[in-house]
């Protein structure tokens, strides 16, 4: 997983992660397939490597696979882990990638409604680290449904919100997408 991790970080996804991460998870689950993801129990590792393949096919060639495997994964936890705590510690990293690749897929009420239950989630559950994401995530989706104007505060929640927890990659992010599309520099 780590030379996965590495390899990503130096080349972005490619085809070729794929295979290594369908052997990463066979270490531990022998019986692995794509088609029984969500009727499957799995283990807080597991369900990391399922996230990294689904971000893999959807930064790929197959993002419609990637979806899939991200509603399936989705539907696995909700049917398999009843401990709140727990489910939150992987929940709204999943949901936020989801809603980030629906919203790239054109899929906008789906991509809102998905970000709506992200973020009441992770308010109820304390878990704020995914929020700067999820207004990230808002604020494209309002961009490219014609509400540019609507979209300025969520650029804002997104900037200060990564800098409030220390996410300064994302908060730059956010400042040269609020940059380009509205002419402001946060400071």
């Amino acid at each position: 997983m780590s030379k996965v991790h590495i390899c990503w970080h130096k080349e972005g996804f490619t085809s070729e992660y794929l295979p290594m991460l369908v052997d990463i998870i066979r270490i531990t689950n022998k019986d692995f397939d794509f088609g029984t993801v969500a009727r499957t129990r799995f283990t807080f590792s597991e369900r990391t490597v399922i996230n990294q393949m689904a971000l893999n096919l959807c930064s790929t060639e197959n993002m419609s696979d990637g979806l899939r495997l991200f509603e399936d994964l989705i539907r696995s936890m909700d049917r398999y882990i009843v401990d709140e705590t727990e489910k939150m510690r992987m929940y709204a990293t999943v949901l936020y990638n989801y809603s980030k690749f629906l919203g790239l897929a054109k899929r906008h009420e789906e991509a809102l409604a998905t970000i709506d239950l992200g973020e009441e989630l992770c308010v109820k559950h304390n878990h704020l680290r995914e929020l700067p994401g999820f207004a990230i995530n808002r604020s494209y989706i309002m961009r490219e449904t014609g509400e540019k104007d609507r979209s300025l505060p969520y650029h804002a929640q997104a900037y200060y919100g990564s800098m409030l927890i220390g996410r300064l990659d994302n908060a730059e992010i956010a400042k040269e997408k609020t940059k380009e599309h509205f002419g402001i520099v946060f400071s």
